[in-house]
């Protein structure tokens, strides 16, 4: 499982391409878009 910040796709489809089993789109870590969560719809990897 990796983190990858509110709203920033490039990272999540980052963690996707190195095969990463479970993607955490962390509150923990600073928001790349306050508003914006990333479209979960659109990745092979399950979300937490």
């Amino acid at each position: 499982m990796a983190k990858c910040r509110i709203g920033h796709i490039v990272e999540a489809q980052v963690l996707q391409a190195i095969e990463i089993d479970y993607i955490d789109e962390s509150e923990v870590l600073s928001p790349a878009d306050d508003v914006y969560h990333i479209d979960k719809t659109q990745f092979d990897v399950p979300f937490v």
